[in-house]
């Protein structure tokens, strides 16, 4: 069966993507604690810090690029495994720990 819709270029789901996920991640979330609306941006923590979250968004751009060039898509299709391997962490190490920890509380 074929539609006659036409598909969202791949490079703006792309870009959509990088927006809503890493966007808030590497981008607002930090902008809101360094002191929105204004970052604080003095002293060597503050441009070491700003070069870092530079490099970091080129980084994060290429790789985007990458996907959607190459891979036709977004990282989002990964987004299963990402969750299974949080899952196991959180069942194989944290839990145990916790009851370790806290003993017939934890449990309850």
């Amino acid at each position: 069966m074929t539609t006659d819709a036409p598909r969202v270029p791949v490079w703006i789901r792309a870009a959509l993507f990088i927006v809503l996920v890493p966007g808030a991640i590497a981008g607002w979330l930090p902008w809101y604690w360094g002191g929105y609306p204004s970052p604080k941006l003095t002293g060597p923590l503050g441009i070491v810090g700003a070069a870092l979250a530079i490099a970091g968004w080129g980084v994060l751009l290429s790789c985007a690029r990458d996907f959607a060039v190459r891979g036709r898509g977004t990282p989002a299709g990964y987004a299963a495994l990402v969750a299974a391997g949080f899952h196991l962490r959180v069942v194989m190490f944290e839990e145990p720990r916790l009851r370790e920890l806290f003993g017939k509380s934890y449990s309850e």
